[in-house]
């Protein structure tokens, strides 16, 4: 802690030991700060990036530290060793209940009898792994991206200026979420990589060839994340919320558009009969190299995999 309070601007090592003559061997603690990202060395790509956060975020210290912390979160890769870690822990410590009551007077609520289209939706939804080598009619590909993402009107404020209305709820109407398809296996659609326009409902190409060891690779080595028909990364365009909200919690509504998209997501997907499975569990920065974001005025937040589900295989 001397060491970190004393480094409040550049030093060199010789000057961090002259000002703490009374702790021992600076220089080898200076290098072990270094070590785990709590001192910066001039200079470096790690200052670099620090510089451009200072320079793009409005967000505070408690935003930055929680964006950073949680980045490469290291994942267990044998699915075995992890199943057998979830059921050893169970039995140690059984879950927690689903359902929380309290010991007074409940008033009884009438059962809906009602059925519709939409609710029968919500009843099918379920997440769906297993995904059929046939590929993803493009007329389903191009329904996911336009009623996930895609906007529903186009509104031009006096005040405040244009924003957009969709599918899904975002906190201030900013809207900050944007998606990169990676292509593998979509009927009339050279496999690659893309961006999303929605202002012109049409794909960008950024990269073509096959990525299925890649995507794998992304969402956490998890197999089933190259065997579908498309991996869609999310990612934020921070710039969009913090514009109106310049407090740390703003951090917060990122996270929960993403999740609103992803909801929205299962349902579109549900409806048309195709295989859906969402994951945070992936590698954000390895993300943002492949997709040329620089992880601060655009960060990587969420992934969806899709696919013709595998029991309707013919």
């Amino acid at each position: 802690m001397a060491v970190l309070d004393a480094a409040s601007g550049y030093l060199t090592k010789v000057q961090l030991a002259r000002a703490l003559r009374g702790v021992p061997g600076v220089p080898e603690l200076v290098d072990q700060l270094v070590a785990l990202d709590l001192l910066l060395v001039r200079g470096s790509a790690k200052e670099r990036a620090d510089l451009r956060l200072d320079a793009t975020w409005a967000w505070g210290h408690s935003a930055r530290f929680f964006h950073n912390w949680t980045q490469s979160v290291p994942y267990e890769e044998d699915l075995d060793r992890q199943r057998a870690s979830i059921v050893a822990l169970a039995r140690e410590f059984p879950p927690p209940s689903p359902y929380k009551d309290y010991r007074t007077r409940r008033v009884r609520l009438p059962v809906s009898d009602c059925e519709s289209e939409f609710l029968s939706v919500l009843r099918q939804r379920r997440t769906r792994r297993q995904f059929s080598p046939a590929p993803l009619p493009v007329m389903d590909f191009s329904h996911i991206l336009e009623w996930t993402w895609g906007r529903t009107e186009y509104v031009k404020h006096r005040e405040l200026g244009p924003y957009l209305l969709k599918t899904s709820p975002s906190g201030g109407a900013r809207h900050p979420i944007e998606v990169y398809p990676v292509v593998l296996n979509v009927d009339k659609i050279e496999p690659g990589i893309y961006h999303y326009s929605v202002r012109h409902h049409a794909l960008s190409l950024l990269r073509h060839g096959d990525f299925r060891s890649l995507c794998r690779e992304m969402l956490a080595k998890q197999p089933w994340a190259g065997e579908g028909a498309a991996v869609l990364l999310m990612t934020a365009v921070v710039e969009r919320s913090m514009w109106k909200y310049r407090h740390d919690h703003a951090y917060r509504v990122l996270l929960l558009d993403a999740g609103h998209l992803g909801q929205t997501l299962h349902l579109v997907c549900t409806k048309l009969g195709v295989a859906v499975a969402t994951s945070s569990a992936k590698n954000d920065r390895l993300i943002e190299h492949v997709l040329q974001i620089d992880g601060i005025s655009e960060i990587s937040l969420y992934a969806g995999v899709i696919g013709v589900p595998a029991q309707v295989a013919k």
